[in-house]
C-alpha cells in the first residue's frame, strides 16, 4: 500500500513537472526555443527583429517583425508549420512593419503599419488562397494601426494627415469611406500637416465600438475616446489621458480584450474600466510590465514581464497569470521563466504557450534574443 500512494505521489509530480494540469501555482516553466527565423531577413538583433506579435491558426504560427519608424521594410512575414515543425517564410509584404495579426471570420488579417508606396492610400492583409492578399484602399491612411469587425463591418484605424479622418469603415472589405469623428457637435478640423492624427485601438464594451484618439502638433496633445452611433464617432471621454503611459517602453501600441463585461487594457500597467470613463489599476505585482492579454477557454490569461539583473547582466522574469472572472484581486500567477529580453505577446494553441521575444521599441543597442519563438508546454 505504501509503495501504491509513492508511486501515485510520484506519476503526480511527473505530470507537474511537465506542466500538465497544474494546480501548485507558480510554478517554473521549461521553455524552448523553436528559432528566430526573422534574424535570416534583418541584421540580428535589431529593433525591426522583435517578434511583435505571434498568433495561431489552424496548423501554423506566424510572427510579425519590422519597424515602421525606420522605416526597416519590406516586413517577410514568418510562418512555423506544426506538422514537419520547421519554418517557412509566408511572403514578403510592402510595408514597413506587422505588429498586430487578426483572425476574422477563418482568415488571418494583419495590419499595415506604414505603406511603402505612396501616402494616398494605407494597407491591411488577408491570407487566403496559402498566400497573402494587398489590400490597398485605406483612404489617407499612411499609418494602419488597428482593425475590428464590428456590426458586420470592418474599421481600420489610421494614422492620417490634413483634414483626413483616422477611421475608414466598409461593409465589403474592399471599398472604405472615412468617418467623422466629432466633438462638441463639430467634425475636428485638424489643419496640421505634421501633426499626429491617429486612432491607434479600437475597443468593444456591451456592444458598444470605441476608438482612441491622439493628437500632437508638438504644442498640445489630446487622448480622446469617441463612441460610434452607427454614422459617426462621438467624442466621449478623456479615459486615456488618465491612465499612466510611461511605462509603455515595449511596444508602441496597447493590448485589450473584453472579459465578464469590463475592457481590459494592457499598456505596461494594468488597467480595468466598466464604462470607458474611468479605468482601475490592477497591480498583480510591484515593477511588473503587462504587455499581452488572450482570453482562453473562458478565462483571462496576463503576460508580464518584470526586470531582474543576474550577474551584472539585465534579465526579465516572464510570467503568465489568469483569472475566471477577471475581479481585482482574483488573478493567479501560473508559471514563470527567466529571459534575456522581453516576451512581448503570446499566444496558445496544441496545448502549450508560445511567446514572440524582444527588447521592446526603447532598445538602444541590438540583443541577440530579438526575434526569438518559446514554447511552453501547459495546458489551460
Amino acid at each position: 500500500m505504501k509503495r501504491l500512494i509513492i508511486l501515485c505521489l510520484c506519476i503526480l509530480l511527473t505530470f507537474s513537472v511537465a506542466g500538465c494540469d497544474i494546480q501548485d501555482y507558480p510554478y517554473k516553466a521549461n521553455y524552448k526555443e523553436l528559432g528566430a527565423p526573422i534574424n535570416e531577413y534583418y541584421a540580428k538583433g535589431t529593433l525591426e527583429s522583435c517578434a511583435w506579435d505571434v498568433e495561431i491558426l489552424d496548423d501554423a504560427l506566424y510572427v510579425g517583425s519590422g519597424d515602421y519608424d525606420k522605416n526597416k521594410g519590406p516586413v517577410n512575414i514568418w510562418r512555423y508549420d506544426f506538422l514537419d515543425k520547421s519554418w517557412y517564410s509566408d511572403g514578403i509584404i510592402s510595408d514597413e512593419q506587422i505588429e498586430r495579426f487578426y483572425v476574422f471570420d477563418g482568415k488571418l488579417y494583419a495590419a499595415g503599419y506604414d505603406p511603402r508606396g505612396s501616402w494616398d492610400k494605407g494597407n491591411f492583409y488577408v491570407r487566403e488562397n496559402l498566400a497573402w492578399t494587398t489590400n490597398r484602399v485605406l483612404p489617407g491612411g499612411i499609418h494602419n494601426f488597428d482593425l475590428i469587425k464590428f456590426d458586420g463591418k470592418l474599421f481600420a484605424g489610421m494614422g492620417v494627415v490634413g483634414k483626413d479622418f483616422p477611421v475608414a469603415v466598409s461593409s465589403d472589405g474592399e471599398s472604405f469611406t472615412q468617418v467623422p469623428l466629432v466633438k462638441n457637435g463639430q467634425p475636428i478640423k485638424l489643419e496640421t500637416s505634421n501633426a499626429h492624427n491617429r486612432v491607434y485601438d479600437f475597443f468593444t464594451l456591451n456592444d458598444k465600438l470605441y476608438a482612441y484618439h491622439r493628437f500632437n502638433d508638438g504644442k498640445t496633445s489630446t487622448f480622446d475616446i469617441y463612441c460610434y452611433d452607427g454614422e459617426k464617432f462621438v467624442y466621449y471621454s478623456d479615459l486615456m489621458t488618465k491612465l499612466e503611459t510611461d511605462r509603455n517602453t515595449f511596444s508602441h501600441i496597447n493590448q485589450k480584450v473584453e472579459f465578464n463585461g469590463k475592457k481590459f487594457i494592457a499598456m505596461g500597467n494594468f488597467y480595468v474600466t466598466e464604462d470607458m470613463k474611468t479605468a482601475e489599476n490592477i497591480e498583480l505585482k510591484p515593477n511588473i510590465e503587462v504587455l499581452d492579454l488572450r482570453v482562453i477557454d473562458n478565462k483571462l490569461y496576463v503576460l508580464c514581464n518584470e526586470k531582474k539583473e543576474k550577474n551584472g547582466k539585465e534579465e526579465f522574469r516572464i510570467s503568465v497569470w489568469f483569472s475566471t472572472t477577471g475581479n481585482i484581486g482574483s488573478f493567479r500567477q501560473m508559471f514563470f521563466y527567466n529571459y534575456p529580453v522581453r516576451a512581448l505577446s503570446f499566444t496558445y494553441g496544441k496545448d502549450a504557450f508560445y511567446f514572440g521575444m524582444g527588447y521592446g521599441v526603447k532598445a538602444q543597442k541590438n540583443y541577440d534574443q530579438n526575434g526569438m519563438v518559446l514554447k511552453v508546454d501547459a495546458r489551460v
